[in-house]
């Protein structure tokens, strides 16, 4: 029995156009209404989870940041942290700005960037819904290093941004992970779908945060849906007892899918929650 559904949001959610359709808030009520909690579970920093997330049915719970910032909306409070110390943040940046990298490094739930780099982020975006979230959601700073150091906070995650190819890979994230390597023990790195590279703290991934929420919740994992579409969302597998992929995902985690619902533009949450947690089989088929 499914007692909480942990769903991605940027290309799973939402649509391409960043929307949350009908249909799928719908859904999210109906879960609600059967007593499930619907926890948003993203990449995208607390800050830059629009109202209308927050103010879904049955929402009280947020991981943020990839896993590392749990919010409970309720008490408006952080429940879990797991972060990126201040003086390896400051290190790691030393090197990527050497390599000359787009570089956004995500403090107390808001992205800064240095302002070439967000001029440089907006050219490579892959489409004007990407481009307006970085305009809306981004902070840009004259010196990102100087502006992490006298800050002095621990780091919630770090993104570097790439060009893509035709095929939609990023090019030059190979390179990337190499000068990263020196840190790898001490980091998690995942591809954030066509955009970019996703690098926290080693503790802090999408299924850390399923761990923590379970045991928040009084459940087991295995009584979790999770719903996703790119590489930061392959840490809830396992972590879960169904992971669905919506039919847009990357070819590799839809892979790993238990099941595969329609694509983001096609209410495939909503289809996921009334199939899968609601036991609606009526249309049940494989979107593969």
């Amino acid at each position: 029995m499914i007692k909480m559904i942990a769903s991605d949001l940027d290309g799973t959610l939402f649509d391409d156009q960043k929307n949350i359709s009908d249909n799928n808030r719908k859904a999210v009520a109906e879960a609600a209404a059967h007593g499930i909690s619907f926890v948003p579970v993203t990449g995208r920093p607390f800050g830059a989870i629009p109202d209308n997330v927050r103010s879904l049915p049955g929402v009280r719970y947020i991981a943020a940041a990839s896993g590392a910032v749990i919010v409970d909306l309720e008490k408006d409070e952080i429940i879990h942290e797991a972060l990126i110390p201040n003086a390896l943040m400051l290190e790691i940046l030393k090197t990527l700005v050497a390599g000359d990298y787009v570089v956004m490094v995500f403090i107390d739930g808001v992205g800064y960037v240095s302002r070439e780099g967000m001029e440089r982020a907006i050219e490579m975006a892959p489409d004007d819904a990407t481009r307006r979230y970085y305009r809306q959601y981004r902070v840009s700073v004259d010196d990102l290093y100087e502006f992490t150091r006298s800050n002095g906070r621990d780091v919630e995650k770090f993104t570097v941004n790439f060009p893509y190819d035709d095929n939609g890979k990023l090019i030059g994230e190979a390179a990337c992970r190499e000068v990263l390597r020196p840190f790898e023990n001490e980091l998690h790195m995942v591809s954030g779908g066509n955009i970019n590279l996703e690098v926290g703290c080693a503790e802090a991934h999408k299924g850390a945060a399923l761990d923590v929420l379970a045991v928040r919740l009084g459940i087991e994992n295995d009584e979790i849906l999770a719903l996703g579409d790119s590489g930061n969302d392959s840490d809830m597998v396992g972590h879960c007892g169904i992971f669905a992929a919506v039919a847009n995902g990357e070819d590799t985690l839809k892979a790993m899918a238990d099941r595969i619902v329609p694509a983001n533009g096609e209410d495939g949450v909503a289809v996921a929650i009334r199939e899968l947690a609601l036991g609606d089989t009526s249309q049940m088929q494989d979107h593969r």
